[in-house]
Order: C-alpha cells, then structure tokens, then sequence
C-alpha cells in the first residue's frame, strides 16, 4: 500500500476503521509470499477490536490476494498457518 493511499484511508485519530467501525487499525497493508502466477498474502501487522467501550488489541490479519484494507479487517483470518509461523 503506497503510503498516499494509507493516508488518504486515515481518519483524524489516525486510525483505519472497518465497515462496522468495530475493528481498526494504524497499520498499513503489507504484502508477502509472492508466487510467480501473481498470489500473495496480504496483512495488517495488528489490529483493534471494539469492546464495550474500549479498544483492545487482536492480533494480525490476512487474505489471500487482497488489495482493500477493509476487506481484510472485515474478513480476514486471524492465525497464519503452520507452515508460516
């Protein structure tokens, strides 16, 4: 994620927030494990979840193939496989 684009998806506190606004993050979207057919995996090194009224911190998040911050604070999975930790 070009760091216009990340700071273009930033709200006055400096976070990115999810459709829900209950997940957010300060992270940008990174990419890794590129295969020669154009797959990746996209991540956010951490984010926050909304409870009560409190924000606390969840962890990373990833997508196969993802381009959109939202899309992998919306859906992403919260553990890498085995064979990447």
């Amino acid at each position: 994620m070009k760091q216009e684009e990340f700071k273009s998806l930033q709200e006055s506190d400096g976070y990115i927030y999810n459709s829900r606004r209950n997940i957010r993050t300060c992270y940008a979207l990174e990419k890794t494990c590129y295969h020669f057919e154009g797959y990746f995996i996209s991540f956010l090194v951490s984010v926050q979840y909304l409870r009560g009224n409190e924000w606390e911190r969840a962890g990373s998040r990833w997508l196969i193939c993802e381009d959109d911050i939202r899309r992998v604070m919306d859906g992403g999975f919260k553990e890498f496989p085995s064979i990447f930790k």
